[in-house]
C-alpha cells in the first residue's frame, strides 16, 4: 500500500517540519520515532522496505515448494490425477472465498486506520479474524476426513502400510496375509467414500467395511448395479483389456516394452507410466495409446476416473507422494494463517488502546501486507491441488 501522506522535510536540526500521517510526526520528535532514525518518514519507508524484503523471502520459500510440486506432478501424473479426486474442490473453493473476503476486510481496516476511523478499524480486524477462523475450520474438516481414512503424509499412509489400514478398519489382525488383505480392502473403502459420486462402488465384505467413511450400499436399484457400480472382477477384466490394447499399441509404435503399462521405466526410474483409457484427463494421454475402452466412470467434466487398480505396480506405493505435497504446502500455509491471525489480534489489542490514528498506523499497514500474501499463496494452492483437471 502506498504512502499517501505528506513527506516531511528536515529542518536544520534534523527534525521534520511537516507532519507525517503514517508515522505521527507533526514537527519535532515523535513518540513513535526510534532513536536510530533521523525522522519518522525515514522510519516509515524503511519499515515498508523491510516488510517487502521479508515477503520476498516468503515467496522464495513457497516457490521451492511449487517447484517440488511441478517436479512430482510431472513424474507421477497418474498419482496426482488419482489422489487429487480425494480432495473436495467445493471446500477448497469455500476457503478461497473466505480468504478473499478477509483480504478485503483487512484492506478496509488499513484504510480506516489511515483515516482515523477507530471503530471501523476494530470491526474490520474482527471480521478478518473471523475469516481466519472460518478458513481453519474448513481445513479441520478436510484433514479430519483424511486422517479417518488413514491418508497420512508419510510412511504410515494406508495405501501401503497395513498398520494404518488396520487402524482405520478398527482391526488388530496379526497374521501378515490378513493384514495385507485389510489394506487392499481398505483402499476400496477409501474409493467408495471419495469416488462414489462418480459412480464407483466396490462390493466390500461386511467385516472390512469402514463406518467412519460412511460406507453404504449404492444409491441405485439392484438390477442397475451392473451398469452403475464397479465390481472387482469386472474391473480387473476391463483392466486386462486396457493393458492388452496398450501393449499392442506399444509394439506397433516401436516403443520398448519397458514402457508398457505397469512395467515402469528401466531401472525403476521415478516416472509414471499409466495409460489413461478412454477420454482421459487433458494433457496426460499416452501418445502411443490409440485403442479405446468401454465407457467407465467419469467425473463431472467427463474425464475418466482412475482407480487404484489402474495404477502401475511400481507407482502404487507412491500414492503418499501426493499427500506429502498436499500436507506440506497446505500445512505451511495454515501455519502462516495462524501467524497472521496472531498479528491481527496484536493489532486489535493496540487499536483498542488507541495506539493508532491518522498520524501513526504503520503496524496496521505492515500486518495487512502480510495477510494479503497469505491470501495470495492460497489462490495458487487451490487450483494446483484441487483443480488438477
Amino acid at each position: 500500500m502506498s504512502d499517501t501522506n505528506a513527506k516531511p522535510h528536515d529542518d536544520a536540526h534534523g527534525h521534520a517540519s511537516e507532519s507525517c500521517g503514517a508515522c505521527g510526526d507533526s514537527g519535532g520528535h515523535s513518540k513513535h520515532l526510534a532513536h536510530h532514525f533521523e525522522n519518522t518518514h525515514q522510519q516509515f519507508t524503511t519499515s515498508k522496505l523491510g516488510m517487502w524484503t521479508f515477503l520476498a523471502t516468503e515467496i522464495l520459500m513457497f516457490g521451492g515448494l511449487f517447484c517440488a510440486y511441478a517436479t512430482y506432478r510431472s513424474n507421477h501424473t497418474d498419482i496426482f490425477m488419482y489422489a487429487h479426486k480425494m480432495l473436495d474442490w467445493k471446500l477448497g473453493a469455500l476457503n478461497t472465498v473466505i480468504l478473499l473476503t478477509s483480504s478485503m476486510t483487512m484492506a478496509w481496516g488499513v484504510r480506516a486506520a489511515q483515516l482515523g476511523q477507530q471503530s471501523i478499524l476494530k470491526l474490520m480486524l474482527l471480521l478478518t479474524l473471523l475469516g481466519g477462523f472460518g478458513f481453519l475450520s474448513v481445513k479441520y474438516v478436510e484433514y479430519n476426513s483424511k486422517f479417518h481414512s488413514g491418508l497420512y503424509p508419510g510412511a504410515h499412509n494406508a495405501y501401503f502400510d497395513v498398520t494404518a489400514a488396520n487402524k482405520a478398519l478398527e482391526l488388530n489382525g496379526t497374521d501378515k496375509a490378513i493384514t495385507e488383505e485389510n489394506r487392499l480392502w481398505h483402499i476400496k473403502n477409501i474409493e467408495n467414500h471419495y469416488f462414489e459420486k462418480y459412480g464407483i462402488h466396490w462390493d466390500v465384505p461386511a467385516k472390512f467395511q469402514t463406518p467412519e467413511l460412511g460406507y453404504h450400499p449404492p444409491h441405485h436399484k439392484a438390477d442397475e448395479h451392473a451398469s452403475h457400480a464397479v465390481k472387482p472382477a469386472e474391473h480387473h477384466q476391463a483392466l486386462d483389456t486396457v493393458h492388452a490394447d496398450a501393449a499392442k499399441a506399444t509394439v506397433e509404435s516401436g516403443l520398448p516394452e519397458a514402457e508398457l503399462v505397469g512395467g515402469g521405466l528401466p531401472g525403476g526410474a521415478e516416472r509414471s507410466t499409466i495409460v489413461v483409457p478412454g477420454n482421459g484427463p487433458v494433457g496426460v494421454k499416452s501418445e502411443f495409446l490409440t485403442a479405446s475402452v468401454e465407457d467407465g466412470p467419469k467425473d463431472h467434466v467427463g474425464h475418466h476416473i482412475v482407480t487404484y487398480d489402474q495404477l502401475p505396480e511400481v507407482e502404487k506405493p507412491r500414492v503418499h507422494l501426493f499427500f506429502q505435497i498436499y500436507y506440506l504446502m497446505t500445512g505451511l500455509h495454515v501455519l502462516h494463517v495462524l501467524i497472521g491471525m496472531s498479528l491481527i489480534t496484536w493489532i486489535y489489542v493496540r487499536a483498542s488502546k488507541g495506539h493508532f490514528s491518522k498520524k501513526y498506523n504503520v503496524p496496521v499497514d505492515l500486518v495487512g501486507l502480510y495477510w494479503h500474501l497469505v491470501d495470495l499463496i492460497w489462490i495458487f494452492l487451490f487450483p494446483l491441488l484441487y483443480l488438477i483437471h
